[in-house]
């Protein structure tokens, strides 16, 4: 399969996590023969919201592989078959076949010490260093792979403390869990 572009059916319900997967996907972030996420330009990102997909789901002609963020109807099923491939701070994802899912929990750092250190795990990866020169955009270079968290109206500011907002806190789960996906992951599920 190497060579040819790939589609990725992308079933969203939280537009934000969405767009950072595109534009992670969509980065041409290689080092010369290394890859860093998937190949650059091997994968198409197609999204769909739930309404979508179970409308195209009923068809039975999906091909592509398939990537649920979140709780989508169905997902509760899946989530006991898949190969679990990262499950850590709440986040949880793996595949089986061609259907992966992401989903959180944000009850697992509920407790202040918890989401201490996954706000200083999600920093680490989306913050510039401080010798960096400042950008309009802001860029951050962790293993090898080039965050653009700027780029998706996240800045910087959505690496600090939201331990009383429940909402914001998933957010961010889902934020580095998608993160986590690419770099270390998704190149697998695709060529799986």
């Amino acid at each position: 399969m190497y060579g040819e572009t790939q589609t990725l059916i992308v079933v969203y319900k939280n537009e934000m996590v969405l767009n950072l997967l595109k534009k992670l996907v969509e980065t041409n972030d290689d080092e010369g023969d290394t890859v860093i996420g998937t190949r650059d330009g091997s994968v198409k990102i197609m999204s769909w919201d739930e309404k979508t997909w179970l409308a195209q789901k009923k068809t039975g002609q999906i091909a592509s592989k398939v990537l649920f963020i979140g709780d989508i109807k169905g997902t509760k099923n899946l989530l006991p078959l898949i190969d679990e491939k990262y499950n850590k701070w709440g986040i949880k994802y793996g595949w089986a076949g061609k259907q992966a899912v992401i989903v959180v929990d944000e009850s697992a750092v509920s407790k202040r010490e918890e989401y201490d250190k996954f706000l200083k795990e999600f920093k680490a990866a989306s913050l510039p260093k401080e010798n960096e020169k400042a950008l309009p955009v802001k860029l951050a270079k962790k293993g090898g792979i080039t965050l653009l968290f700027g780029l998706v109206g996240l800045g910087a500011s959505f690496a600090i403390d939201h331990f009383k907002d429940k909402a914001k806190v998933r957010q961010q789960l889902f934020l580095y869990g998608i993160t986590e996906l690419y770099r270390n992951h998704l190149e697998t599920f695709m060529q799986a």
